[in-house]
């Protein structure tokens, strides 16, 4: 054979190898053998995924998939009773085999990509559950998941942020935390606060914990030193030791974030108090220096954006923000006019509202004045 004729046929198979190496990935094919040799066979191959979900109420949590999809089974089981290698690899089998596991009762909507997964028991107001299940698309493409959720929160307190503490004194156990008051009476679960500086992933879910109108609550929002304890009961001295961490206070509700690192911008930030069921802005207080701009990351900017969007700040541009001038390791964000409000409400005043604010109702005081637990 000439060796021309050779050389290209050996450039022939080589790309041809390559190319169907490469169609094989980008392309939704598959292939069967018969009697007639290989054929292929083109549809949808991609398995369906999870683009969100919310918890409901609680019955129910909500599933947003990203195509069509049948439940082919789901069931619902107390956190606790999951191992290690549930989280690894969510097993069906596993979890149906929970003394306590409650089957789900599926629904869809018109396009068959939102499926409310509910049961027939009431989920614990707080407490941490897990939902398995299979979900299968038309051609038979399956996916298996495990979502965490915590039970829905029907009494949800009002709390606003009272005061913001981003500094930290190097080899000391004065952290950073936000303080938060209480309007309303009723439970703390589900209510989350996060900086955007930091971002949402970063943030921290409250416990459960029944609260009344006028408590207080500071979050620390990392663990250092002793007697880091969450305080969700009666004792609101547990956390105070001869060993303790700084700021915790016996008049205040003691909460700790798992966390060790630093966190909170030290001088421009987006603090944000939210309904982690449904997502809604509660509260949000914006930071920054005098002179400034534009905010230095996009995910301040949009948590700014949001929180003018809820009407709970009038302008998203930091030149409208609390000035973080001045502020310290040592020095604490305070806002005024916290027991008027609740005065307001004791008075008839609807906590439901939005409760809107600018950088006016907002100073820097010095930690050692504005003692953690305490409000004006």
């Amino acid at each position: 054979m000439n060796k021309n004729i050779r050389a290209f046929l050996l450039w022939f198979l080589q790309v041809a190898g390559i190319c169907s190496i490469v169609l094989s990935a980008v392309c939704p094919v598959s292939c069967k053998v018969t009697d007639e040799g290989l054929q292929l066979l083109h549809g949808d191959y991609t398995a369906p995924a999870i683009e969100s979900y919310s918890v409901k109420d609680a019955f129910s949590v909500v599933v947003i998939f990203s195509k069509k999809v049948q439940i082919t089974d789901a069931v619902i089981v107390p956190a606790s009773e999951t191992t290690a290698s549930d989280d690894a690899i969510p097993s069906l089998e596993n979890a149906s085999e929970s003394d306590n596991a409650v089957q789900g009762i599926i629904s869809y909507d018109e396009a068959g990509k939102s499926v409310t997964i509910s049961s027939t028991e009431k989920r614990s107001v707080g407490a941490h559950y897990k939902l398995y299940g299979e979900a299968a698309d038309g051609t038979g493409n399956t996916l298996t998941f495990c979502i965490p959720f915590t039970g829905y929160n029907d009494r949800m307190a009002h709390v606003l942020i009272s005061e913001i503490h981003p500094g930290y004194v190097s080899g000391s156990n004065r952290c950073e935390f936000v303080e938060l008051f209480v309007l309303t009476e009723g439970n703390l679960a589900g209510l989350e606060v996060y900086s955007a500086n930091d971002g949402k992933d970063r943030g921290y879910v409250l416990p459960a914990a029944e609260v009344k109108p006028g408590d207080v609550i500071i979050l620390h929002m990392r663990k250092k030193g002793e007697s880091c304890i969450d305080e969700t009961g009666d004792d609101l001295s547990a956390a105070e030791g001869t060993t303790k961490a700084d700021y915790v206070s016996s008049k205040a509700r003691d909460l700790w974030a798992d966390n060790t690192k630093a966190c909170i911008g030290d001088k421009e930030d987006v603090i944000v108090l939210l309904n982690s069921f449904s997502g809604n802005f509660i509260d949000a207080v914006l930071y920054a220096p005098a002179g400034i701009m534009s905010w230095t990351k996009d995910e301040v900017q949009n948590a700014a954006e949001a929180a003018v969007s809820e009407g709970i700040w009038h302008s998203a541009g930091p030149s409208d923000a609390v000035k973080s001038d001045g502020l310290t390791a040592t020095k604490t964000f305070a806002r005024k006019g916290c027991l008027t409000l609740l005065d307001n409400v004791r008075k008839g005043s609807s906590a439901d509202d939005v409760i809107a604010q600018s950088s006016d109702e907002w100073y820097i005081a010095d930690s050692k004045k504005v003692s953690p637990g305490t409000v004006e």
